[in-house]
């Protein structure tokens, strides 16, 4: 459930998962199997850095530099 302006609070749960991350989406959706008391927190927005602005990204950007670079 996504709760963007939720009063703080306090709930007790079986498994909090930190980050929503190419890690953290499989962490719950594991733990959801066991509990449903499983609860996922996010600041950000859902996925991975890697795959939105960091690895994967950069590395097209670098090929497409050493491309340019060879001719």
């Amino acid at each position: 459930v996504f709760l963007k302006n939720h009063r703080k609070s306090t709930r007790k749960v079986d498994v909090a998962v930190i980050g929503a991350g190419s890690a953290g989406m499989p962490a719950f959706r594991a733990a959801r199997k066991h509990s449903e008391n499983v609860v996922l927190i996010e600041g950000g927005v859902y996925g991975t850095t890697c795959a939105r602005v960091g690895c994967m990204p950069s590395k097209l950007l670098i090929a497409a530099a050493e491309a340019a670079h060879s001719v």
